[in-house]
Parts: structure tokens; C-alpha cells; sequence
């Protein structure tokens, strides 16, 4: 009687050792992908906003950058 052939478990250590294998010869992790975009994002120019009014802040405008800053983080925690 082979122990490993009446294992409840190799079924499903052949059913992982195949995806393995598959996973070797075909590498997915190596390749490189990439996209281009049509339109720049929404948060893009938001971030360059931030930039420009940080640069150019003074006093109260540091306050507006802060406010700034906030909806951004709100608008990118809206789209996780």
C-alpha cells in the first residue's frame, strides 16, 4: 500500500505541482508590460496644481496647499 497515492492531500499536491511547472516554463513575472494612456488622469493635475501653488506659497498660501493636499487624498482614497 503507497501512503502517498491514498493521501487525501495529493490530489491537490499535484493539482499545485502542475500550476508550478506551467508557472515555470511560462515565466509570467519576467515579461514586461506597459499601457499608454489616452487623456492624462484627474489626480495628475491635481498634483501639478499642488506643485506650482507650493512653490509659490507664501504665508496664507501654504494654507491653501494644505487644502489642496486633503482633497487630493480624498479623491485618491475615492477610487481605491
Amino acid at each position: 500500500m503507497n501512503r502517498k497515492k491514498d493521501s487525501p492531500f495529493a490530489g491537490l499536491f499535484y493539482l499545485y505541482f502542475d500550476i508550478y511547472i506551467q508557472l515555470e516554463k511560462a515565466n509570467p513575472f519576467q515579461n514586461q508590460y506597459a499601457f499608454a494612456l489616452i487623456t492624462r488622469p484627474p489626480l495628475y493635475d491635481q498634483v501639478k496644481l499642488l506643485e506650482q501653488e507650493w512653490r509659490e506659497a507664501s504665508g496664507l498660501g501654504k494654507l491653501h496647499v494644505k487644502a489642496l493636499f486633503h482633497q487630493f487624498v480624498y479623491e485618491l482614497l475615492q477610487q481605491l
